[in-house]
């Protein structure tokens, strides 16, 4: 197949329209943020996957990152709640428990920690605050799916044995 146009010719850096410099004159990068703030709810995320969690939490720490456990707990559970992380060996930035006298939704709730801890991140398993988070805030919000009662739940139909 051939073209009645001429296709541009691109030089070394690939855009033929770009500003050329000399080499070595670039300056270096510098990241939009340096600092990332992570949200990750306990029951049904942490609780699923503890050691899973401990790798991350302990990898986003090491970076340089903030994680903020999020939890819809009522703070009158704080010490059960820190002996809970504490078992785990979840090390933290912070621990936001809702407020036992709390009078609207926990998307609400799980809306205003995000805002208030201005994090960019969370991860819930619950989806109707994962959705509020998105739409609401200018977070993500990362739905931590439900793991399958067996592993059959991951095979193929052909490869399932018959009982």
């Amino acid at each position: 197949m051939t073209y009645d146009t001429e296709l541009p010719q691109f030089s070394e850096g690939g855009n033929p329209n770009a500003e050329q410099r000399p080499m070595g004159s670039e300056q270096p990068k510098t990241p939009v943020r340096t600092i990332l703030r992570f949200g990750i709810d306990i029951d049904g995320t942490i609780t699923r996957a503890p050691k899973h969690f401990k790798r991350l939490i302990d990898a986003l720490l090491s970076s340089g990152n903030e994680v903020h456990i999020v939890t819809g707990r009522d703070a009158g559970r704080k010490a059960e709640t820190d002996n809970l992380l504490r078992t785990f060996g979840i090390h933290y930035t912070s621990l936001v428990m809702k407020p036992v006298d709390w009078p609207a939704s926990m998307p609400d709730y799980k809306v205003k920690a995000v805002k208030d801890l201005d994090l960019h991140l969370l991860i819930d398993d619950e989806e109707p605050n994962c959705w509020a988070v998105e739409f609401k805030t200018g977070a993500l919000a990362a739905h931590m799916l439900p793991f399958p009662d067996s592993l059959e739940e991951f095979a193929e139909p052909d490869e399932l044995v018959e009982p």
